[in-house]
C-alpha cells in the first residue's frame, strides 16, 4: 500500500454552451465510477457555464500551478468565467487554495456591496481583507445592510439531479440571477432529516442562488421566497431547502416547512438529550422574522 502526501487538486474546466449540455455533463461526471473527488459547476447564463472536475494528486506540472486563493488574484468565479470562452483546460491548484477558492468575497456576493472588489488595484492593496468572515459586514452602513437584506436572494435548493434543468429554468424565469452555483451530492437511504423518493440512493444537485434579482420591481422578500419554496415542494418534490446553513432563511410556516423533511429521528434525539427546552429546533433557527 502506497501512502503519499496530497498537495494539489488537478482541476479540469469544461465549458458548456447550452442548458442541456450543462445538466447532461454534470450528471455524467457526478455518476462516473470510479468517480472524481470533486465536481461543481458555475452557470453564467441559462446557456453558458463551466463544469469542473477535480482529483487529489501529489504532483503537478509546474507551468500549470495556480494558487487561486492568493489575495491579489481575481475571484475564483471570475477566473472560471474567463476560461468559459476557451477549450477545456487543466490546472493544478494547491490544496488549501482549492478549499478556499470561494472564500474571497464569499462566492460573488461581495460585489453586491463593493462593486469594485475585483479591480486589480483593489485586490492588490485590500484583497487580504475580503475574507468570508462576517466581522467586516458590521462596518457597512445600516442603509446598505438593509438593502442587502431586503433585495438579495441567498438560498440553496437541493433537487434530484434529473430535475436540474426544470429547476434552473424556473429560477431563470423568476429572478434571472447569475452566476448560479451547482454542487452535486449523493443521498443515502439512511434515517435522517431528508425525505426520499421511490429511489433513495440517487444523486442530488445543490443549486445556489446568490444575488440581486434582475427585475427588483417583481421581487418581494417574503412573498417571492415563499413562492420559491412552495414551488419546489409541490412540483419538484422531493426537495430539500438547505436548512443547516443559517444564511438560508425559510419563509414557510412550520407545517409547510416540515412537509419537505422527516423530523422523526431529529425530534427523538432532541427529546432523549433533553434539548427541547434548552435549544431552538431547526425551523426556529432559520425562520425569517420579518
Amino acid at each position: 500500500m502506497k501512502l503519499y502526501i496530497v498537495r494539489y487538486i488537478k482541476l479540469s474546466y469544461i465549458p458548456v454552451n447550452s442548458l442541456d449540455e450543462a445538466t447532461t455533463r454534470i450528471t455524467k461526471e457526478s455518476r462516473k465510477n470510479p468517480g472524481h473527488d470533486f465536481v461543481e459547476g458555475i452557470m453564467y447564463s441559462l446557456n453558458k457555464g463551466v463544469i469542473m472536475v477535480g482529483s487529489f494528486t501529489p504532483k503537478a506540472e509546474p507551468t500549470k500551478i495556480n494558487p487561486v486563493a492568493r489575495w491579489y488574484k481575481k475571484s475564483f468565479y471570475k477566473h472560471v468565467q474567463d476560461l468559459s470562452q476557451s477549450a477545456p483546460t487543466v490546472e493544478y491548484i494547491p490544496l488549501r487554495d482549492y478549499y478556499h477558492r470561494h472564500t474571497y468575497g464569499a462566492f460573488w456576493t461581495l460585489e453586491i456591496l463593493v462593486p469594485y472588489a475585483n479591480m486589480p488595484v483593489m485586490r492588490w492593496l485590500f484583497g487580504w481583507t475580503a475574507t468570508s468572515e462576517t466581522n467586516w459586514y458590521k462596518l457597512i452602513p445600516a442603509f446598505f445592510r438593509q438593502f442587502s437584506e431586503k433585495n438579495v436572494v441567498l438560498q440553496d435548493f437541493i433537487v434530484p439531479i434529473g430535475k436540474a434543468k426544470m429547476a434552473l429554468e424556473f429560477f431563470h424565469k423568476q429572478v434571472e440571477i447569475y452566476p448560479v452555483w451547482l454542487c452535486p451530492s449523493k443521498s443515502f437511504n439512511e434515517p435522517g432529516f431528508f425525505k426520499f423518493d421511490e429511489n433513495p440512493d440517487t444523486m442530488q444537485l445543490d443549486i445556489g442562488i446568490y444575488g440581486v434579482p434582475k427585475n427588483l420591481d417583481d421581487y418581494e422578500l417574503v412573498k417571492s421566497n415563499k413562492i420559491y419554496e412552495q414551488k419546489f415542494n409541490s412540483l419538484i418534490a422531493p426537495v430539500q431547502l438547505e436548512s443547516p446553513h443559517i444564511y438560508a432563511d425559510t419563509f414557510l410556516s412550520r407545517d409547510e416547512f416540515y412537509e419537505m423533511f422527516d423530523p422523526t429521528l431529529y425530534n427523538k434525539v432532541r427529546k432523549q438529550l433533553n434539548c427541547e427546552d434548552a435549544f431552538p429546533d431547526v425551523y426556529e433557527k432559520i425562520s425569517a422574522r420579518i
